[in-house]
């Protein structure tokens, strides 16, 4: 939820140069670097395992999430936060200055190197997505480590390649268990949900939470266990999160079990452990506490990137490239289940067949791309003048169909005379100061009561559309399909009785 309110509250910061906004910077990243800093330094002072060090991953994660932020104005102001988080702490100025050097030094070498990749690749989408970022980590971590080491030489009494490593190290675990949620967190995350509204037990979907639950009694059961077992239990539910939940809820998975698993052994709650004050122990439990994370984030990216190509092709699939209507199956089939809940709420119904009069005649007049100009600007037209519940398809070449639920025979005849006064109204640019007019004929297809099948409704608009053609054109004509079907009836009981 924190997370959420602070990227509703960031996403309404813009920058337009005045000395307000420049101050409204500075405070947004000087503030959340501060205690993110502060956190570090207390953790770190308790001599935890666990101890998470957030303050370098969450300025990178800022700058990089939102661009915006990245001015002289936030620099400067992270530069202030990371000296007074280290003064109040009681740390010595040329230390302060030594740490904040190496710090930013890291953030800045990920910033440059993480703006180089795609969008996709920073909102990890994607198979290699993960990896990709992960080598930009090492070679932030390993900048932070290099100025740091540099800040040693000053420091007596200070190992220089020991620093190194337990410098690198802590950095990328920080960076890995951290950016990647700052990177992946949904847009508008805190909008998509009520807070004022209870849940609805009814609602929940159960099997859904199902692999949380696991991840729950695997991160237990490594409790008991003890060992490096404690790491491949919460492991193996991580992956079938991964395979079940976002990346960014694979994401928020991977940091908690992460700090669960460093805290557990920092306590000595996981046993089975070589003994962690030793200097490689601690680096080696460390690295592969956070290179764990790897695998699921990795699937979850991968699966992310194949759900995008999956949506993308069944987008394509279900609309026509020129109108980006629905084409004439999607149509059918959406039609379908629509009519079907129509029909047992007895709700009226109206579809729409829509036709450009002489279509063929600007096509050989003008050529084949002034049609695609006119099935373009109609395809606008039915966008903007139907409401957003109204479906719409493209037929086939000029001609078009619309659905109604819920309208009685007089709102279809309004929207039909709407559309064809629109369409009239509105010339078709060929480009180049060029213009030409065209005009409709619609066919209105009624039913007092919405039947289960788009295809009866289909036959008495496209009669009428017949009919409209048939009258001189740019009109529209009704038919109610309880009338259509009828009149077959009556015209054979006239048979019969002759």
């Amino acid at each position: 939820m924190a997370l959420g309110m602070a990227r509703g509250f960031l996403d309404k910061v813009r920058l337009d140069g005045t000395p307000r906004q420049h101050l409204e910077t500075a405070a947004i990243v000087g503030g959340i670097v501060v205690v993110a800093a502060l956190v570090g330094i207390g953790l770190r002072s308790a001599g935890l395992l666990a101890a998470v060090s957030p303050a370098n991953a969450i300025l990178l994660g800022l700058m990089v999430r939102y661009p915006h932020l990245a001015t002289p104005a936030g620099w400067s102001a992270a530069v202030a936060a990371y000296f007074i988080a280290d003064l109040l702490t009681g740390n010595s100025l040329l230390n302060t200055l030594l740490l904040t050097v190496a710090s930013l030094a890291g953030v800045v070498a990920g910033y440059v190197l993480l703006q180089r990749e795609s969008s996709a690749t920073r909102q990890l989408v994607g198979p290699m997505a993960v990896v990709r970022v992960a080598i930009i980590l090492v070679a932030a971590s390993a900048v932070a480590a290099l100025f740091g080491t540099i800040g040693n030489l000053l420091v007596p009494g200070t190992a220089s390649f020991t620093g190194f490593v337990y410098w690198l190290v802590g950095e990328f675990v920080n960076y890995l268990a951290i950016l990647p949620v700052m990177l992946t967190l949904p847009e508008g995350l805190i909008r998509q949900y009520d807070l004022k509204s209870r849940p609805d037990l009814r609602q929940i979907d159960f099997l859904a939470l199902a692999p949380a639950g696991a991840l729950i009694i695997a991160c237990a059961a490594g409790l008991f266990v003890g060992g490096p077992a404690a790491l491949m239990f919460p492991l193996v539910a991580l992956l079938w999160c991964a395979l079940s939940y976002s990346v960014f809820a694979t994401a928020v998975l991977t940091l908690l079990v992460g700090i669960w698993t460093l805290g557990g052994l920092a306590l000595d709650v996981i046993s089975g452990w070589p003994d962690l004050d030793e200097g490689y122990a601690l680096v080696s439990v460390r690295l592969a506490v956070t290179l764990m994370g790897l695998a699921p984030l990795t699937v979850a990216s991968t699966m992310a990137a194949h759900e995008g190509l999956r949506e993308r092709y069944e987008l394509l699939a279900a609309h026509d490239v020129l109108s980006g209507l629905f084409t004439r199956h999607a149509f059918a089939e959406r039609s379908n289940q629509v009519l079907a809940q129509a029909a047992k709420a007895n709700m009226p119904v109206a579809v729409l067949m829509l036709d450009i009069d002489h279509f063929k005649k600007i096509n050989e007049t003008y050529g084949h791309w002034a049609g695609d100009r006119a099935i373009q600007t109609f395809a606008a037209v039915l966008k903007n003048t139907l409401s957003d519940g109204v479906l719409i398809g493209r037929l086939g070449g000029e001609e078009f169909a619309a659905l109604l639920a819920g309208a009685s025979p007089s709102d279809g005849a309004a929207a039909a005379e709407h559309i064809r006064q629109v369409f009239a109204a509105t010339p078709i640019d060929l480009g180049d100061g060029r213009q030409v007019e065209a005009t409709l004929s619609i066919g209105l297809g009624c039913a007092a009561q919405a039947p289960t099948s788009i295809e009866p409704l289909l036959q008495v608009a496209d009669e009428a559309l017949s009919l409209a053609k048939g009258g001189g054109r740019n009109r529209t004509v009704r038919r109610d399909l309880a009338l259509a079907q009828m009149q077959p009836l009556a015209q054979a009981n006239a048979r019969s009785a002759r």
